[in-house]
């Protein structure tokens, strides 16, 4: 859909690259992205499935319970049976899960998002949410208040959480420590057009520029925003540090 919108919303729940690693995680022997343009929108499921079935030597074609493909999405489950029993492959479709008393889906994963809920996005999805991306060079002003941060390059289609400030696990050369990222606007300090993912990892002290850093979501603690002071800001964060460090304590146990 993002090929024929002019600027795409931040509306994945994962990168194409993280796709791809949870896939393989399960198992999956290797996974092909295909380049979406003008000419790939236009294929029939016809078109489309004759070639997997003749490139790749597609036996079963595994798909969600609301799926369909092709052109105005005229594929339906129904359409693929039956082009699959003319060109000889299985078609397998996956039931819905559900969580209580809904049916778990991407709109639903991303309501908790939107409500900062991480432990409901993370029920559903079974796994924690993540955010990832190169460390870039921000303002350097936390360093210079004696609060060290870390700004994230993200994908800019990764959807976020809602703006506030969370306890995160920092995924970091192959270590975990314990972080709290603020997802906003730095209203203390500027006003930005776009939010931003600054994180402080707790008792780490090192220059990690350019570096990938994973982001594990664990609670929001707070909304942000804007105080009247720097010092009332660190007041804060120690405040949050501690609450911080109790969660983690309580995930441990």
């Amino acid at each position: 859909a993002d090929f024929f919108r002019r600027n795409p919303p931040a509306f994945y729940l994962s990168s194409p690259r993280e796709k791809e690693t949870l896939l393989l995680s399960l198992g999956v022997g290797g996974v092909i992205t295909f380049r979406f343009d003008r000419a790939f929108s236009q294929l029939s499921p016809d078109a489309f499935l004759s070639g997997l079935h003749e490139h790749l030597g597609m036996e079963t074609l595994v798909v969600g319970h609301d799926f369909a493909l092709g052109k105005d999405r005229v594929g339906t489950i129904p359409i693929l049976r039956q082009i699959g029993q003319e060109l000889g492959f299985s078609v397998r479709v996956i039931a819905p899960i559900g969580l209580g008393e809904e049916e778990i889906s991407s709109t639903r994963i991303r309501r908790s998002l939107d409500a900062g809920d991480m432990r409901g996005a993370a029920a559903m999805l079974g796994r924690l949410y993540e955010v990832s991306g190169s460390v870039t060079h921000g303002s350097d002003r936390g360093a210079r208040i004696g609060l060290p941060t870390a700004n994230i390059a993200h994908w800019p289609q990764k959807k976020l959480p809602s703006v506030g400030v969370y306890v995160t696990r920092a995924l970091l050369r192959g270590k975990v420590y314990q972080g709290i990222t603020n997802v906003g606007y730095r209203p203390t300090f500027e006003q930005q057009e776009l939010p931003n993912i600054e994180t402080h990892i707790l008792d780490f002290d090192g220059n990690i520029y350019g570096e990938k850093l994973t982001l594990q979501f664990i609670e929001k603690i707070r909304d942000e925003q804007k105080f009247e002071s720097v010092e009332a800001f660190l007041a804060q964060i120690e405040q949050d540090k501690i609450t911080a460090r109790r969660i983690f304590r309580h995930e441990q146990t």
